[in-house]
């Protein structure tokens, strides 16, 4: 009776734990970067992510889509081997490259990342929609001057404006200010609303010099920014302020493919098979493994689904669309593009900025981008076109870009808000012995985990 009922509270133990975990898990997963080596954390993603299972279902496509490319000759990556296996890796190879070329050629193709007034210039020649410049300054006193005499604003009618230092892209650098029709201003490095000082602000930032302090590549990085020369430009509100609501994607472009969209740093989007919609999970807990996102509870979706991310909603079929255009146009390899969604109307969304050093969460699938990125370049997949004396990318129009027939359709298709069902599809896993293979992997795993949690003991009346 006494080892029945010792039996019995383990059983109980067990159970009661394996709750509390399912819990835990489907709540809150850490990252695993924070838990495990960096060669376990790229094993687990790879196996058993959302975003390994996605890279394997879409690793084909990727690699037909590099096939077809035509890449510019400033993006090449050559020397990249196998042991280039993180993303920084790859950004510090690409960064090695762009001061090379800065050197040897005196190319500054890097501006379009890191000179928003020539990326905004360059959405403009292009017809890439964004918001409307107000103004554009290579003097801060010219500016302080525009704003005294009230020419900076003149005939402004939608509010706030937005003026931003084209020399301080890096997010650190908290370079905006958001100005309001009353005269007030707000800047990420204040804690409050100002209602002078404006002045002193752009003075401060003119003479300030941009630093990726943060990143492995700093170095590199402050090499081709100290080639900058200061500036602002200003620009009204997406949709002129008048969008009820309004959501910021970043979208992982690669070989002009939309990968995913991300938003609020935790949600993901994948472009459904004919990329006129998107499947939408958790980048955390238990809706970023094992792509459950397909066919568990919807609770796992909650924080995800808002009003763009609600099926057949058709919000992302624009933004697919428009960040892959953008990427074809720069003729890039890998880029983020930065999308903003309007509530009031699907088709109008707009681009704000790209990432060409993104340091934006990616979660699981940070091993597959990388080779999707990587394993061209090292097989010499593509294209390329260009050379030292071709235009620099930031003047570059979508017209001087070699562009085969599938990327010619893909470009078109733009206009509509969607683009061509031959690219494939992220719906793997459909076989319900996979799915019930998945669900005893992870009863297994949460078993273990509470048996393990209670080993050890002492059962009451056992003694030692």
């Amino acid at each position: 009776m006494l080892q029945l009922a010792v039996t019995r509270r383990r059983i109980s133990a067990i159970v009661v734990c394996s709750i509390i975990a399912t819990l835990i898990v489907g709540h809150y997963l850490p990252p695993l970067d924070e838990v495990l080596p960096s060669w376990a954390n790229r094993w687990a993603s790879e196996m058993f992510s959302t975003g390994g299972i996605v890279y394997r279902e879409q690793r084909t496509f990727f690699e037909d889509a590099a096939r077809r490319y035509q890449l510019h000759w400033y993006w090449q990556l050559k020397g990249l081997t196998e042991q280039h296996v993180t993303f920084d890796e790859l950004v510090m190879k690409r960064l090695q490259v762009w001061v090379e070329h800065l050197h040897q050629f005196g190319r500054d193709d890097f501006k379009i990342e890191k000179d928003k007034c020539a990326l905004i210039n360059f959405f403009r020649m292009n017809d890439i929609p964004t918001s409307s410049v107000l103004g554009q300054w290579t003097s801060n006193d010219t500016l302080i001057e525009d704003f005294r005499s009230g020419k900076a604003l003149e005939g402004n009618s939608v509010w706030p404006v937005f003026l931003k230092c084209c020399h301080l892209t890096a997010g650190s650098a908290m370079s905006v200010a958001k100005l309001s029709k009353d005269g007030s201003w707000m800047a990420p490095s204040l804690d409050s609303v100002q209602t002078k000082g404006l002045e002193a602000w752009i003075n401060q930032m003119w003479l300030l010099k941009p630093d990726d302090e943060l990143r492995s590549w700093r170095r590199e990085h402050n090499m081709l920014t100290d080639t900058i020369p200061p500036g602002f430009i200003m620009q009204t509100p997406a949709f002129s302020g008048k969008a009820s609501a309004m959501e910021e994607v970043r979208i992982e472009v690669i070989w002009g493919r939309a990968l995913n969209a991300n938003w609020k740093n935790v949600c993901i989007a994948i472009p459904t098979e004919d990329r006129t919609d998107a499947e939408v999970h958790d980048g955390v807990g238990l809706g970023s493994i094992f792509a459950i996102h397909r066919w568990g509870p919807a609770s796992l979706q909650s924080r995800c689904t808002t009003w763009m991310a609600k099926p057949g909603a058709g919000y992302f079929a624009c933004a697919f669309a428009l960040a892959e255009r953008t990427a074809l146009t720069m003729a890039a390899d890998y880029v983020r593009v930065d999308i903003f969604i309007s509530k009031d109307s699907p088709k109008d969304c707009m681009v704000n900025e790209i990432s060409l050093s993104s340091s934006y969460p990616r979660w699981g699938y940070d091993p597959g981008l990388v080779k999707l990125w990587r394993d061209p370049h090292i097989q010499g997949l593509y294209h390329t076109w260009g050379n030292v004396s071709s235009k620099p990318i930031y003047k570059q129009l979508a017209a001087d870009v070699p562009v085969t027939p599938l990327q010619e359709f893909l470009l078109e298709s733009e206009a509509e808000g969607r683009a061509s069902g031959l690219r494939g599809s992220s719906s793997g896993l459909q076989s319900p012995m996979g799915w019930i293979l998945c669900l005893l992997l992870l009863g297994g795993f949460l078993v273990k985990f509470c048996a393990f949690a209670t080993a050890g003991r002492v059962d009451p009346g056992k003694g030692n």
